[in-house]
């Protein structure tokens, strides 16, 4: 914890007591990355804590390098801990309301230099969720040091919750509950809506990432990156998350499915997310595109982490810094679309999460066309109508509800009315597209003059995967000509890689 920091974060294997077993032994649940918030002086903010741990207990989220929905509480109510012991207040429950009233002035106050001139630190909307951040903390000090009406309208913090109405649809509007105080400041409200990337920018994406890295591991990891942010639309901490045992099971499952000859079955990646009760979810994946991070699994990764972090060759984060072998932050993912963006001189924005837009928007477009549907109506009334669509779409999707997936309706009927003008010069979309993937990945490696046999034999692999899909009974892996590459190439066999690994 550095001197302007007052709050730091619990080690991964930090448990926290939960509760006294039958037997009175003390039970505990994982707590690792929750924030930890002190005093100015070092001392323990034992109230600030207890709120904390309230809001871990009713699922407020801890994931990622920033501790998620817990880290950005803790980061707004460490300004109310500061401003009350400049003011020698360390008892919360000593608050009047021309403390708060002065704190809140405060956070507009503060200022920085910005292109030659003073502006806010903060703009108007991080600053009205940080006093409604403080005013909930309030309202539990009042409930904890039992002082009937601390925060509310005519209490010691003059402040009250009053019922709001927003509308998530054209005929549809949500219900809730917001802080309102004294002399609050009006704002404009300002819809930034952040759209998906387009299939012309993660191309450019993709052709700087592949022919612009230079370090071969570097550039299968953002390649790979590519392939899962596209296919299973993970937010970027539970990228971070991602694990070579997800990779694993699948690939176990896919191929138990092979042996039984199911050439219906689909792969499916089961991994931890950061949001929702269950702490999982579950996503479908092509055969091709699980292939290809079984590729990256074995001759990229296995290597390296071998070397560096022997611990973890076997087991933990699939992406891993190139130098270490440890895993990668949360932020890093932003860096790369960051570095990629400026690699092939891109000016548009491109972010992990503009990636999970475009996931959503893709998963909605398939439907759409599944389901020949031709306006919004007709979707949204399938989606309401049919509860096994809208649990599908709300799982595969990690959505609370179905009313937040409402602005990616609109944005897939427009694409598919686009796409409909050439939907007949194709004859299997998907197909094609991962054929042309494959194709690039294989004329990438003839340029920079990489391993060609190996390149041919993944090459080979990806259409075998394809033919799959196409009821074709077909396994290069099987043949003599792969016999014959592993016995000239000197590589071990496909059985003594994979029983290493333990895949089966």
């Amino acid at each position: 914890m550095s001197d302007s920091q007052i709050y730091t974060y619990a080690r991964k294997d930090f448990q926290a007591f939960f509760h006294m077993g039958p037997d009175g032994t003390p039970q505990t649940v994982s707590a690792g990355g929750v924030p930890l918030v002190f005093w100015p002086d070092g001392r323990w903010c034992i109230e600030v804590n207890l709120y904390l741990q309230r809001c871990y207990e009713a699922g407020a989220s801890h994931f990622g390098d920033k501790g998620g929905t817990l880290g950005t509480y803790a980061a707004y109510l460490t300004h109310l801990v500061r401003r009350c012991f400049n003011s020698g207040l360390t008892d919360f429950s000593q608050l009047r309301h021309s403390h708060f009233r002065s704190f809140v002035v405060g956070l507009n106050a503060d200022k920085v230099w910005k292109n030659g001139r003073q502006v806010s630190r903060r703009n108007s909307e991080t600053q009205e969720k940080t006093v409604c951040v403080w005013l909930d903390f309030l309202d539990f000090v009042g409930e904890f040091a039992a002082i009937p009406d601390f925060v509310s309208k005519n209490g010691r913090i003059r402040a009250y919750k009053m019922p709001y109405k927003k509308k998530v649809g054209r005929n549809k509007t949500t219900v809730g509950m917001k802080w309102s105080w004294e002399r609050r400041p009006l704002r404009r409200r300002v819809t930034r809506r952040q759209l998906p990337i387009t299939d012309g920018q993660f191309g450019k994406l993709k052709r700087a990432a592949d022919a612009l890295t230079t370090n071969p591991f570097i550039r299968r990891r953002r390649l790979t990156m590519f392939v899962l942010f596209d296919s299973v639309g993970l937010r970027r901490a539970e990228m971070a998350m991602f694990t070579v045992q997800c990779v694993r099971n699948a690939i176990r499952d896919l191929e138990a499915a092979d042996e039984r000859g199911d050439k219906d079955f689909i792969p499916m990646l089961r991994f931890s997310t950061v949001k929702g009760e269950d702490g999982e979810r579950e996503c479908p994946i092509s055969r091709v595109n699980l292939r290809y991070l079984e590729s990256y699994m074995l001759k990229f990764r296995l290597p390296l982490v071998s070397r560096k972090n022997t611990g973890e060759a076997l087991s933990g984060p699939l992406f891993v810094n190139s130098k270490n072998g440890k895993e990668l932050t949360h932020n890093h993912f932003t860096q790369e679309f960051h570095l990629i963006r400026k690699l092939c001189g891109m000016k548009e924005k491109g972010s992990p999460h503009m990636m999970r837009h475009r996931f959503i928007t893709k998963l909605f477009v398939r439907l759409i066309l599944a389901h020949n549907l031709e306006t919004k109506g007709e979707l949204r009334r399938l989606l309401l109508s049919t509860e096994a669509i809208k649990e599908h779409v709300r799982e595969i999707t990690g959505h609370a509800s179905i009313e937040s997936l409402e602005v990616y309706i609109h944005l897939a009927i427009d694409e598919v009315t686009e796409f409909k003008k050439t939907l007949k010069r194709i004859t299997d979309l998907s197909g094609l597209a991962l054929l042309s993937d494959a194709r690039n990945r294989f004329a990438s490696a003839v340029a920079s003059q990489e391993d060609l046999r190996n390149a041919s034999a993944d090459l080979a692999v990806t259409v075998d995967e394809i033919l799959r899909g196409f009821g074709k009974d077909i396994d290069y892996k099987n043949s003599e000509e792969w016999a014959r590459f592993l016995e000239i190439t000197g590589k071990k066999t496909a059985g003594e890689h994979e029983s290493q690994l333990e895949l089966r």
